[in-house]
């Protein structure tokens, strides 16, 4: 098999057809509900809120970055993790994807080929060294070798972003000091009445006030090696 075969950067020019339309708009109860996940008792959910939404701009803001820590998003069911980070799913459209476990287990990764942000939904920790490898390697790695059956594997320059979504306590396999993962445990769902504010927002151009918000986030002092706060 053939795996010389290099595809430069897939991105020659800024891109201009993003499914969403940024517009001045209200998100407040979108935000509102990034600042309940990030927030836990014995952290200040200030500062991760903080880091979590520049990580969210700073590929928009700059389509193509190569973001070098991965969310990690875990706790209870029902909390709205959902619900939020499918509004930044529809800001990238095509350039997007929500995969599961076996996705990433699969020895074909071209979900990965051409894409900006990818969600792994219902992650579990196999601790196997092979599946480690290889989420470390779409997490960090500066290419990533794709493999499409029926088609010689090639290189492509890695423009993934990822969240990985858990039910489990610790869903990922983490080393001593790990800086590639910003792990977020989420607090108990809030009141019903809470995401009907929410899907209704959505629904009124939540998304694509969202999409104008981290346009417009001052990202002073932010970049794709900025590590996340301890928590």
């Amino acid at each position: 098999m053939n795996t010389n075969k290099k595809l430069e950067s897939w991105i020659n020019e800024p891109i201009t057809d993003w499914p969403t339309q940024p517009k001045a708009g209200n998100c407040q109860s979108l935000l509102k509900l990034l600042d309940h996940l990030c927030s836990r008792e014995n952290h200040s959910s200030d500062e991760l809120l903080d880091w979590v939404l520049k990580w969210l701009a700073y590929p928009i803001q700059n389509p193509g970055a190569k973001m070098r820590t991965a969310l990690v998003i875990h706790g209870p069911q029902g909390t709205g993790k959902n619900l939020f980070f499918e509004c930044i799913m529809q800001i990238y459209g095509r350039y997007g994807r929500i995969i599961d476990q076996s996705a990433v287990e699969d020895k074909f990764n071209d979900w990965a080929s051409k894409k900006l942000f990818i969600i792994v939904d219902e992650v579990v920790n196999r601790s196997d060294s092979y599946i480690e490898n290889k989420l470390k390697e779409i997490v960090t790695n500066e290419w990533i070798l794709i493999n499409s059956k029926g088609v010689d594997a090639y290189e492509e320059r890695n423009h993934v972003n990822m969240v990985f979504f858990s039910n489990e306590r610790m869903p990922v396999v983490l080393e001593e000091d790990d800086r590639r993962h910003c792990i977020i445990w989420t607090p108990e769902k809030l009141p019903k009445a809470v995401y009907d504010d929410v899907a209704a927002e959505i629904r009124d151009g939540g998304v694509e006030a969202l999409h104008h918000y981290l346009l417009n986030l001052d990202l002073t002092g932010f970049g794709e090696y900025t590590e996340p706060p301890h928590v």
